[in-house]
This record gives structure tokens, C-alpha cells and sequence, in this order.
């Protein structure tokens, strides 16, 4: 195991800064395919839930909102683009390690699982266009319900595989290097913090203790005069006479 962490970190090492750099992009850019699959996801529900509620959609009143039906696959095509071409963005990015056969393998995985969304999508637009058909409503449940399912295989893809991938062996993020970040970030708020307060606790110190003044002596005071002064108190006796 720990023969395992001493490789790990010492692959980081190993790694150029400009290549972590390619990485790390690329792993934002997966997370914004994420992004853009919930967005397009989301949009499915304002057709899927009225749909799938109501079982007793005549064909005329399909036929009747054909508009908002076409608007509405037009911006599902659209929304899909965007998954496309965020995903184009991001293999890209990572298609610079393909010479590692595992990233060549996600690589590969991840265009056949977005090759699969858009045969789902246009599964869907076909459906779409035949609005007559006496099982429009069926078809369009089935037909979303198909779109989802292979928009979340892809999400998945990109969590639990893509991501993980760049993070463990191109990043070489482990839990050691998380914590020892989190904890660096920690020390750099409390330096300041701790030096600001040791400043005005020096400060409240001065400000409490009074510069003290020589009082101005004779050579020869008389009494009158020692009375006044506190050191001469250690001379007197319990009778009070000098």
C-alpha cells in the first residue's frame, strides 16, 4: 500500500506543470458536459411529467399545440448541441495523454456513449414529427425516457471513470495531497490572524502601562519631603518614625 502512495506521488512529480495544466482543463470541461446534460435533462420534464401523468391526450389536442410542440424540439436539439460540443472540448483536451491505453479507452468510451445519446435524441425528433399517430403519447414517454437513461450512463461515465482517471493518474490527487492542501490553506488564514493578535495584545499592553517619570530629589530632603516618596516606607518603623 504504501509502496503504492511513494508511486502515486512520485508520478506527480514526474508530470510537467504545462500537462497538469492540459488536465485540469480538461477535467473542467467534463464538468461542464455534467452540466449540460442536467440543463438538457431538466428541459425533457415540461414535456415528459404532463405526458406521463395524463394517459387520455387525444390526438386533437396534440395537433392543436403542433407549435409549441416544434419550439420544443428545437430547443431539445439545441440543448443537445451544446452536450456535443462541450464533449468535443473535453476529449480534445484529454486526447493529449491518449498514449496511455486507459485514457485511450475512456477516450473511446466516452464518444460511443455521446454517439448513443444523439441516436436516442433523434429517436426522439422523429417522434416528435409524427404527432398524429394514435400512440404519440406512448412514444414520447418511452421515447424521453430512453434520452434520460443514456444521459445519465454518460454522467456516470464522466464521474465515477473520466474524472477519477485525470484526478488519481495525471493530477495524482490522492487524500494525503487533499488534506496536506486543506491544511496549507489553514496555516496561510492563521499566520496573519495569530501575528494580528499578538500586535494588539502588545499594543493593549503599552497602552496599559504608564511611562514612569523620575520625581525630581534634593540631595539632603527633610522630612516633609519623604514623606512623598514610596521608597522610603521600607525605612520606617511599625511606629511610624524614620
Amino acid at each position: 500500500m504504501f509502496t503504492k502512495l511513494a508511486n502515486t506521488i512520485e508520478m506527480s512529480f514526474e508530470i510537467p506543470q504545462s500537462e497538469k495544466d492540459i488536465a485540469a482543463s480538461a477535467s473542467e470541461k467534463f464538468d461542464g458536459v455534467v452540466n449540460a446534460l442536467g440543463v438538457a435533462k431538466d428541459h425533457l420534464d415540461i414535456m415528459y411529467n404532463p405526458f406521463k401523468k395524463h394517459e387520455n391526450i387525444s390526438t386533437e389536442a396534440v395537433a392543436a399545440r403542433r407549435g409549441v410542440i416544434s419550439r420544443f424540439k428545437r430547443q431539445v436539439k439545441e440543448n443537445y448541441n451544446k452536450v456535443k460540443a462541450s464533449g468535443l472540448k473535453a476529449m480534445q483536451l484529454l486526447n493529449y495523454f491518449a498514449t496511455d491505453t486507459h485514457t485511450l479507452e475512456l477516450i473511446n468510451s466516452f464518444k460511443d456513449s455521446i454517439q448513443d445519446v444523439e441516436k436516442q435524441v433523434t429517436i426522439f425528433m422523429d417522434i416528435l414529427d409524427d404527432y398524429k399517430s394514435p400512440d404519440f403519447r406512448a412514444n414520447v414517454v418511452s421515447a424521453i425516457e430512453g434520452v434520460k437513461k443514456q444521459s445519465a450512463q454518460v454522467e456516470q461515465l464522466i464521474k465515477e471513470r473520466i474524472i477519477d482517471h485525470i484526478d488519481a493518474n495525471i493530477l495524482a490527487k490522492n487524500w494525503v495531497s487533499n488534506i496536506g492542501d486543506a491544511l496549507h490553506m489553514k496555516i496561510q488564514d492563521r499566520v496573519p490572524l495569530v501575528t494580528e493578535l499578538f500586535n494588539e495584545r502588545q499594543k493593549a499592553l503599552e497602552n496599559a502601562i504608564p511611562d514612569i517619570q523620575k520625581r525630581p530629589q534634593t540631595m539632603n530632603p527633610g522630612n516633609t519631603q519623604r514623606v512623598y516618596y514610596p521608597t522610603d516606607a521600607r525605612e520606617s518603623d511599625l511606629t511610624g518614625e524614620y
